[in-house]
């Protein structure tokens, strides 16, 4: 079962959200703007180690034919905002480790990452180095999304074990549309609360004979 969010007023507002909206799609673009993370929805589930955005705006542009958008109620104390100072603190830990105690840390970040044996490889390993050793901010190394992506294992294991977050996020470098937004990184998806269930379960307890009354504002 998921968790209980530790913002119990915002979960009394989804569920009152829930209970006057007709449909779950309508409810999810009501919770645009509460602390939701929102993905394009692929597959029979949504995957830990799985990338979501803050506006449900930017996930609609990635949904698959069906048009679903998951969306999840968490705990923002819960996300580890990296920037240049927030990666230069991870960076001072890491860079102390010789080649093979960051291969065997790495190896750790990668368990149970669908990327995981794409990255683990000398070549990765060899630039990871470099880049622990350098002074490249991380806003530069963001802007590159191949360099990005074998960082961000990296980043969950300095959150999770060092931080205790479950939770990543970064300024996105996606430069269409939405470019500028906040990108999210979820370790364990289900310590999240899955607003789709909660509809349902809410949407179940509603009288049929009760009418949904719009939300205003």
């Amino acid at each position: 079962m998921p968790r209980e969010t530790q913002l119990p007023v915002e979960l009394m507002g989804f569920v009152e959200m829930a209970r006057t909206n007709d449909t779950v799609e309508g409810f999810i673009d009501a919770t645009d703007g509460w602390p939701v993370l929102y993905r394009g929805h692929f597959g029979d589930k949504v995957e830990d180690n799985s990338f979501f955005t803050d506006y449900v705006g930017h996930a609609r542009s990635y949904v698959d034919e069906t048009g679903r958008i998951d969306a999840y109620a968490f705990d923002p104390q819960d996300a580890l905002m990296f920037d240049d100072v927030r990666f230069d603190e991870m960076r001072f830990l890491y860079m102390r480790l010789d080649a093979d105690e960051l291969a065997d840390t790495y190896r750790t970040a990668l368990a149970g990452n669908r990327f995981g044996p794409d990255l683990m490889n000398p070549e990765t390993l060899g630039t990871l180095y470099e880049i622990l050793q350098g002074e490249t901010p991380y806003s530069e190394m963001s802007m590159d999304p191949g360099r990005n992506d074998l960082l961000i294992p990296l980043m969950q294991h300095y959150a999770r074990d060092v931080r205790g977050k479950n939770i990543i996020a970064f300024l996105g470098g996606d430069f269409g549309d939405f470019g500028g937004q906040n990108e999210f990184v979820v370790g364990r998806v289900s310590e999240l609360t899955d607003l789709r269930a909660l509809y349902g379960q809410v949407r179940a307890a509603v009288p049929e004979d009760q009418p949904s009354q719009p939300r205003c504002g």
